[in-house]
């Protein structure tokens, strides 16, 4: 007859022949050195204590259910609860693969994609280049044109048209010819400001997008800030042609032999 015992480090379930009771021996999974019990203990070690705030009463589970499972939500350890209760927590999405769990076996938490019940979590994949809307990421590629004219406009145009349809006293006294004044004696940081903020507002609103499609945007990463870099990634990430990224190469050289 065999003395069936757990490891006390690892939990892992070891029968050895009762000839054995009292011989020292390894654990096959992590090594620990063990004596060998004289019987099979009758008490198996317990689960970690329940917590001080009890589980939501979905969680019940009934009598002829082992609760054996333990999960991590908003920094609570709640558990322990069923299977069926897992499951049911899985499919309405409270959890996700990336929740950690424990149960009796594991040495540590994991998250639930390392577990057997990643099966349950059936997450569709993100849409395709050709379905995600491409509309704003093709009118940042043609920005270095039109933004250029725009730009232009409000250096040098939106002043003589504030003069012309304006008095100088109305001027003055809103404090606005100090700050056309401004615009025209700081075109260089003008320029900055708005190339740099108006550019990360478009790559803002396309990443957000991309989100709701759901793709990875930690993939891009966060190079919002410089356009041909966000075009470049954002391509190779959906598996697209690099067309809009070359398309606002060739649009920033034209844009600087015109202007």
């Amino acid at each position: 007859m065999d003395i069936q015992f757990s490891c006390s480090k690892c939990g892992q379930h070891i029968a050895i022949d009762e000839s054995g009771a009292g011989v020292q021996v390894q654990c096959p999974k992590c090594g620990q050195n063990l004596i060998v019990p004289a019987s099979s203990p009758k008490v198996t070690i317990p689960p970690p204590p329940p917590p001080a705030n009890p589980p939501p009463k979905d969680q019940a589970g009934t009598k002829n259910q082992i609760s054996s499972w333990y999960y991590s939500l908003d920094g609570k350890r709640i558990g322990p609860v069923t299977d069926d209760c897992m499951k049911r927590l899985l499919v309405n999405g409270t959890l996700s693969n990336e929740t950690l769990v424990w149960r009796e076996g594991f040495e540590n938490w994991l998250p639930i994609g390392q577990t057997v019940l990643k099966q349950i979590v059936k997450t569709p994949p993100p849409l395709s280049g050709s379905a995600v809307n491409n509309g704003l990421v093709w009118t940042l590629a043609f920005f270095p044109i039109w933004g250029e004219i725009l730009l232009q406009f409000i250096v040098k145009e939106a002043p003589k048209i504030a003069q012309d349809i304006a008095p100088n006293s109305f001027l003055d006294a809103m404090d606005l010819n100090g700050l056309l004044n401004a615009i025209h004696s700081n075109n260089l940081w003008v320029i900055l400001i708005f190339w740099f903020g108006l550019n990360t507002v478009f790559c803002a609103i396309d990443e957000h997008i991309l989100k709701k499609a759901g793709h990875d945007t930690k993939k891009l990463g966060g190079w919002l800030w410089l356009v041909p870099v966000y075009l470049f990634k954002r391509a190779k990430a959906l598996k697209q042609s690099l067309g809009y990224f070359i398309t606002w190469c060739v649009c920033c050289l034209v844009s600087g032999f015109i202007f």
